[in-house]
C-alpha cells in the first residue's frame, strides 16, 4: 500500500521567479522547503511502519509534480517515489527546472547587467539572492561572491584613488574573492568540472578584477595561495588557451600544464630529436591578436617559432618560408592571417638546452629567463 499526495508545486515557479525580481527573497526557498517536508513526512511514515503489521505498511510516497506553467520542454506530470532511504535533495536532483534553471537564469541576468555597466542593479540582485544562498545549487553558491568581487572592483574603479569608499570597495573584494575560493575548495570547483589552478588562473586574467589584483595583492595571496597562481610575465610570444602541447603522453591543453610537468621538446643539435623536458615556469597574460599560419597554428605576432636554421617572429615569417613541425620536418608557408581580437595567452619556460615545446605540431620557442 502506498500513501498518494499529488502535488501541484504552483508557487514554484513564482518562487523562483522572485530571483529575478528587485523584492525581497524569503527566507527559503518555497521548493527546497516543500522538499524538505516531504522528507519529514516520509521520515514519519518509516516510523510509523515498525509499528505495522506487514499488510498495513506504507511502502511508499509517491509525489506527483506537474510541469511548471510555460515551460519549453516539461509539458506533463513526473512522478517522484520516497522509499526509506530518500533525502529531500534527490527530490531536488531529479527536478532541477524547479531550482538550477531559474538560478542559472538569475547569474546570466545578472552578467548581462556586469557587462552593460549596470553595477548598482546587478549588486542589489546578488544581494537578494545571497538571502537564500544555501538552498541554491553549488555552482550557483559559487557564482555569487565571485559575481559580487567583480562589481564592487569595478565599483571601486570609477571612483578616484584615495576616495574612502574605494578603499572600502576594494577590502570588500577581496572578502568577497576568499568567499569564492573556500567555497570552490569546498565542493564548488570540481562541481563545476575546473579544478583550482583553473579556476584561479582564470580569476587572475579576468579584466573586471584588475583592481583589486593590482592594488591589494598581497592581501588576496594571503587567502589563496601563490602555488595555484600562473606565474605573472610577459615575453617572447605566447599561446591561446586550448592549444594542445606535445608530452610523452599525449597531447595536452596548455592550460593544464604547471611547474614540474613534463612535455617534449625537440633536440635541434641532434637530428631534430624528440626528448622530455620539465616545465619550470608558466606565465600567463592577454594578447590583443594572434597570427595564424596556413589555418593550422595560431601564435601570438612575436612567438618565435623554428625555421631551418633559426628563429623567427610569426609576424616576420611570410609566404614561402619553411618552419620546422614536431617530427623535424619541414612545411611551408602558404597562408598568413592576423586576427585581431582578445586572447587570453600562455607560455612556457622549460629545462634546457632546448628551450622550445611543440604546440599544435609547430616547434615554438619557450619563455626563458636570464639569470
Amino acid at each position: 500500500m502506498a500513501a498518494r499526495f499529488a502535488a501541484a508545486f504552483t508557487t514554484c515557479q513564482i518562487a523562483l521567479g522572485v530571483i529575478l525580481s528587485p523584492q525581497v527573497l524569503p527566507s527559503r526557498l518555497t521548493q527546497v522547503f516543500s522538499a524538505e517536508k516531504f522528507a519529514k513526512i516520509n521520515d514519519e511514515r518509516v516510523k510509523v511502519n515498525r509499528f505495522l503489521p506487514p499488510e498495513l505498511q506504507y511502502g511508499g510516497i509517491h509525489v506527483d509534480v506537474k510541469p511548471l506553467r510555460n515551460h519549453t520542454t516539461w509539458h506533463s506530470p513526473r512522478t517522484f517515489v520516497f522509499n526509506d532511504y530518500t533525502a529531500h535533495s534527490m527530490f531536488l536532483q531529479s527536478f532541477p527546472e524547479l531550482w538550477e534553471e531559474p538560478a542559472n537564469d538569475a547569474m546570466h541576468s545578472i552578467r548581462l547587467m556586469i557587462r552593460d555597466g549596470d553595477l548598482d542593479e546587478a549588486d542589489a540582485r546578488l544581494n537578494d539572492i545571497v538571502k537564500v544562498i544555501a538552498d541554491l545549487p553549488v555552482r550557483t553558491q559559487l557564482d555569487i561572491p565571485y559575481l559580487q568581487a567583480c562589481v564592487r572592483c569595478l565599483q571601486a574603479s570609477s571612483l578616484q584613488s584615495g576616495h574612502p569608499y574605494r578603499e572600502d570597495l576594494l577590502n570588500q573584494t577581496v572578502d568577497r574573492l576568499a568567499d569564492w575560493f573556500t567555497r570552490g575548495q569546498a565542493e564548488g570547483f570540481r562541481a563545476t568540472g575546473r579544478t583550482v589552478y583553473s579556476a584561479v588562473s582564470a580569476m587572475a586574467i579576468d579584466p573586471d578584477l584588475a583592481v583589486v589584483r593590482s592594488e591589494r595583492r598581497d592581501k588576496i595571496r594571503a587567502t589563496i595561495p601563490d602555488g595555484y597562481w600562473p606565474t605573472p610575465g610577459g615575453g617572447s610570444g605566447c599561446i591561446p588557451v586550448g592549444t594542445l602541447i606535445d608530452t610523452p603522453s599525449g597531447p595536452v591543453p596548455i592550460e593544464c600544464l604547471r611547474p614540474g610537468h613534463v612535455l617534449v621538446s625537440l633536440n635541434l643539435e641532434d637530428g631534430y630529436k624528440r626528448v622530455n623536458r620539465k616545465v619550470t615556469l608558466v606565465s600567463s597574460m592577454q594578447s590583443s591578436s594572434c597570427v595564424r599560419l596556413n589555418e593550422s597554428w595560431l601564435v601570438t605576432p612575436t612567438q618565435p617559432v623554428r625555421k631551418a636554421a633559426d628563429w623567427v617572429e610569426a609576424s616576420n615569417l611570410k609566404e614561402g618560408d619553411s618552419v620546422v613541425t614536431g617530427n623535424g620536418s619541414l612545411v611551408s608557408v602558404s597562408a598568413l592571417t592576423v586576427i585581431n581580437a582578445p586572447f587570453e595567452v600562455l607560455d612556457l619556460t622549460t629545462e634546457g638546452p632546448d628551450h622550445n615545446f611543440i604546440a599544435a605540431g609547430l616547434v615554438c620557442h619557450n619563455k626563458q629567463y636570464k639569470q
